[in-house]
């Protein structure tokens, strides 16, 4: 791999070795590299502007708004090609295929099958008042394990929908495999850690990454994963002391606390509304930190699977390199979460303005009652979209600019053997199942 040129500034091959000696250009006549080594490396390149970014996605927060909802489907596919036109390969971009039309069809197909399980779970609020607690908690059971299932399959669709709308150099990705069998290893892999307290959280992640780069495809050629689950295991070490520590302590000193709240789950209090959990006492402070070093622990762990899962996968004749700082990743994230906090805090501020303001519209008449409403109404979710903005602007844009800047494709050339292959499916349903369960963001 060289170093002559630093990251996200090779928008071209760069041979390491020189040329060959029967080869004039500089490009070897044999087969790939079989260890990715002493050939030609390309960087990716991330392009978007924040300001760019921030602007369109007020512009569309708004006519999503203002369409009741029905935009976000052009939302996403707008703010889509202009990400994936914003990331290049030795100097060519990628480019984003899909359209609203597929969104929006796969969503009310989705919408369709998820409404009995809504139901069900509005249901279960009442059968806990008419048929007990132990009725309403089994119809909540039902509908959680639904959804589960429902989202194992929602996130390998999802990537199956993205990666054959994207292509590069005219070539499309694609991924193969079963969205039922990635949903049977979920599964297991999920009931293994439930009932090893997370200690196999580790080999279920690679199990289900390996599955799903295993079946990752550019046109011809197709990815394989080369991670050991044993491996990544003792990249969890770290990570996992960060995230059980702090619960052990937590358990030790608020034990009884908690126990008090969980077993008041069920029960009615005293203006006849359901009691889930109720906690008191130094309970109350300790599990907002625990909530807080979980989170920090989920990220550390997930900054180094990252490093370690791409830094293991090839492509073809070609192999990756990732790097990742999780220090920039935990910075990207206070700046963001300061940065979103204030500004939610400066809306619902001028929010509370108007409500004080409709007090006295309200003696006027019902008129001015209905438009401070509005306004109120308005702001609200104008405060959302404006918030949400910064985040994404502030946290996903910096740490996807770090991950383009830090992966580096070794023995490039090797990528010229893909030809075009067959799309695969999600032809016109999109990522529906995804969207409405709400699985990724962009």
């Amino acid at each position: 791999m060289t170093t002559d040129a630093p990251p996200g500034q090779g928008r071209t091959f760069i041979p390491n070795a020189g040329p060959e000696p029967h080869d004039p250009n500089g490009i070897p006549a044999g087969p790939p590299d079989t260890e990715g080594k002493g050939r030609d490396a390309a960087w990716l390149r991330f392009d978007a502007e924040k300001g760019v970014l921030f602007g369109k996605l007020l512009k569309y927060g708004l006519l999503t708004i203002l369409t009741l909802g029905i935009y976000r489907f052009w939302a996403k596919t707008h703010v889509r090609r202009y990400l994936w036109n914003s990331v290049s390969l030795a100097g060519d971009s990628f480019t984003y295929h899909g359209t609203p039309k597929e969104l929006f069809i796969g969503f009310l197909i989705v919408v369709v099958i998820l409404s009995p399980l809504l139901a069900l779970f509005g249901f279960s609020e009442f059968a806990y008042l008419y048929y007990g607690a132990t009725t309403g908690v089994l119809m909540q059971a039902v509908y959680f394990v639904a959804l589960f299932l429902l989202w194992s399959v929602a996130v390998y669709r999802m990537s199956r929908y993205r990666l054959t709308r994207t292509s590069w150099r005219g070539i499309r990705f694609g991924l193969d495999g079963s969205a039922w069998t990635y949903l049977g290893k979920a599964v297991l892999w999920n009931l293994a850690t439930l009932f090893s307290l997370g200690l196999a959280f580790p080999w279920m992640r690679h199990t289900l990454n390996k599955y799903r780069l295993d079946n990752v495809r550019f046109g011809s050629l197709h990815t394989s994963y080369g991670g050991k689950p044993g491996e990544l295991a003792y990249l969890a070490i770290g990570p996992a002391f960060l995230v059980y520590a702090p619960l052990i302590a937590v358990v030790l000193l608020a034990g009884p606390e908690i126990l008090s709240g969980l077993q008041s789950f069920g029960e009615l209090n005293d203006d006849g509304r359901i009691t889930y959990v109720s906690l008191k006492g130094l309970a109350v402070v300790l599990i907002p930190f625990v909530y807080i070093t979980t989170l920090a622990g989920f990220i550390w762990f997930r900054v180094r699977e990252y490093r370690y899962m791409l830094s293991n996968t090839r492509l073809g004749g070609s192999a990756l390199q990732a790097e990742l700082s999780t220090g920039r990743v935990f910075k990207h994230a206070v700046i963001a979460g300061i940065a979103t906090v204030f500004a939610m805090f400066v809306v619902f501020g001028v929010v509370f303005g108007i409500g004080i303001g409709a007090i006295a519209l309200v003696q006027g008449g019902e008129f001015g009652a209905i438009i401070a409403g509005f306004l109120t109404f308005a702001l609200v979710f104008f405060g959302l979209i404006f918030s949400g903005a910064i985040w994404t602007v502030l946290f996903t844009l910096n740490v996807i600019r770090d991950i383009c800047e830090g992966l580096t494709v070794e023995n490039a050339t090797a990528l010229e053997n893909a030809v075009q292959a067959m799309s695969g499916d999600a032809a016109l349903t999109g990522e529906g199942l995804a969207d409405a369960l709400d699985v990724g963001a962009l």
